[in-house]
């Protein structure tokens, strides 16, 4: 019987329009590994806020700017909320549907900030914003912590997207 509940769940997430799949899917860590992993041939970007960080949010119109110039390139923006996983329901979602964010975001739902953090980055304190770039293929990883402009944004994607 929990064989069939599972396949039916599975089945039926599949059949999802986009506009019914959840616009936050809550992730682990280890899920956000994965997505760091991956062996495309296309510039990660993933960007860590929060809905409380003010310069986080103060950013995120760069990043979707750089997203709808960078439309037709190999680059992924993706959102890693950092808000607590009680938020996700008041909080985080109201604001992506708010601020119709298309890129993907996720809520990273783990406990323990100083077990993760520096698999993320060596160079992080933790503090937000927070902005890893991945190339897995091109052997690009960089990660930067500060606030961005949309000028500083599209100065280093553009140099990491042409890197050879």
């Amino acid at each position: 019987m929990r064989f069939l509940i599972i396949v039916s769940i599975l089945f039926l997430s599949a059949c999802m329009t986009p506009e019914e799949k959840p616009l936050v899917e809550v992730i682990s860590f280890e899920d956000l590994s994965e997505l760091m992993s991956s062996d495309k041939n296309t510039l990660f970007v993933f960007n860590f806020w929060a809905t409380w960080c003010k310069p986080c949010v103060e950013e995120m119109p760069s990043f979707t700017k750089i997203a709808d110039k960078y439309a037709d390139e190999d680059l992924e923006i993706i959102f890693v909320s950092l808000d607590f996983f009680s938020n996700l329901e008041k909080k985080v979602i109201p604001f992506v549907k708010d601020n119709e964010i298309k890129s993907k975001v996720v809520l990273l739902n783990e406990r323990d900030p100083n077990s993760w953090i520096p698999k993320v980055s060596e160079e992080w304190s933790g503090a937000i914003p927070g902005t890893l770039f991945i190339n897995n293929a091109k052997n690009i990883r960089a990660f930067h912590e500060k606030t961005f402009t949309f000028e500083e944004l599209d100065t280093i994607i553009s140099s990491l997207i042409a890197e050879k």
